[in-house]
């Protein structure tokens, strides 16, 4: 489990120990810093797509609503006597309700 970007990084560096390994075996390593530099680029690039969605996606989840068990008498009195606006919205369900 986990983000999709998280998921790229764990991709990225498998990838990365692979192009190492192979690297090492050819005669001129040096030759392959300017294409990880630009793969690099394109890789944080990438990361920072994601997490930008994964943070647009976590802002534009719906809130679940506060679930509170009581007595009718209870929260007909809080309705009445309380200031703030938590019991606006209120659903009564009566005793031995089945939801299927």
């Amino acid at each position: 489990p986990g983000s999709a970007a998280v998921a790229y990084k764990r991709q990225w560096f498998s990838r990365q120990k692979e192009r190492v390994a192979e690297v090492a075996k050819t005669p001129f390593p040096f030759l392959y810093n300017k294409i990880w530099k630009e793969d690099d680029e394109k890789a944080k690039q990438h990361i920072q797509r994601l997490e930008k969605k994964q943070q647009q996606l976590n802002q534009e989840q719906p809130k679940r609503p506060t679930v509170q068990v009581g007595s009718f008498e209870d929260v007909l009195h809080r309705m009445l006597y309380e200031k703030d606006s938590t019991w606006d919205n209120v659903m009564f369900i009566p005793q031995n309700t089945q939801f299927k």
